[in-house]
């Protein structure tokens, strides 16, 4: 018997630098709820897609992001239908990895049509048996073998300790309330989010994390579904607090190295210094 390695998928996933915040978690609900464990999927209304993502997201961004996963090579879309006068929106994907020589995985051939799109063929491997039977080995992927690929570790507290004389110095002008530079302490936000619910076009709330049987059940049930769907959500919100410590790292950097500005990237009491990008523009944006 043969199965999609949804485990080295996720991988891959949460090592690729090139997806946002918003693509990587798309990617995690498309591949834990509308997909079987053979990789294919089935058609899924736009508006229920978009719903299941915290925060939601426009019908325009979201098919933004779903072009990106496909053009990744991450999803195959094997169907579509535009909508209309009393109906929604809905796509189908297959999930897929794209091969890489460090990996050796090579995509099958492809030999048929689905919907009338091209079959672009599936990252498949061989299923694996673990000690405990249960048939859920995991199947290493290469590219996250390799140290040269990975993220580096969140800032630890130690390496984000500021110098007093550089934290605490007042502003000379009139203050108007709205930080320039620094980073409010505390701001940092939880590595897991709450399970949210939704209400999507078809009047059936879901709540989130879950699995596709019981995505509409307000009570998560002690399943291996479910509980594969929390494990890929906390470790979306872990790579996505990596990358925003990543960056808070680098516009410090910037901040530290620039002639031209002060600890707090002003150039004066009112102006911001143009070189580069400070926390407050960081946390605006």
């Amino acid at each position: 018997m043969t199965g999609f390695d949804k485990f080295g998928w996720l991988k891959a996933l949460h090592s690729d630098a090139a997806l946002t915040d918003k693509d990587l978690r798309l990617a995690v609900v498309i591949g834990v709820t509308y997909t079987r464990s053979d990789g294919s999927g089935w058609a899924v209304d736009l508006d229920a897609l978009s719903a299941a993502l915290p925060g939601g997201l426009s019908r325009r961004r979201l098919t933004d992001a779903l072009g990106r996963l496909v053009n990744l090579g991450y999803l195959a879309e094997t169907g579509r239908s535009g909508g209309g006068r009393g109906v929604t929106a809905r796509r189908s994907f297959d999930l897929r990895k794209p091969p890489t020589p460090a990996s050796g995985v090579s995509r099958q051939t492809p030999d048929s049509t689905v919907g009338g799109l091209a079959d672009p063929g599936l990252w498949i491997t061989a299923e694996t048996h673990d000690a405990s039977g249960t048939g859920l080995a995991e199947t290493q992927d290469a590219s996250v073998r390799n140290p040269g690929r990975q993220r580096p570790k969140p800032l630890t507290p130690a390496s984000e300790i500021v110098a007093s004389d550089l934290r605490e110095r007042p502003p000379t002008g009139t203050s108007t309330g709205t930080p320039t530079g620094g980073e409010a302490a505390g701001s940092r936000q939880a590595a897991v989010p709450p399970p949210s619910s939704s209400l999507p076009a078809n009047g059936k709330p879901t709540y989130h994390p879950r699995c596709a049987k019981h995505i509409h059940d307000e009570t998560a049930p002690g399943c291996y579904g479910c509980k594969e769907a929390r494990e890929a959500a906390e470790a979306s919100a872990q790579t996505a607090e990596e990358r925003e410590a990543e960056r808070r790292g680098q516009i410090r950097d910037a901040i530290d190295s620039c002639r031209h500005c002060d600890p707090w990237a002003r150039l004066d009491d009112l102006t911001d210094c143009p070189h580069h990008e400070n926390f407050r523009t960081r946390q605006s944006a």
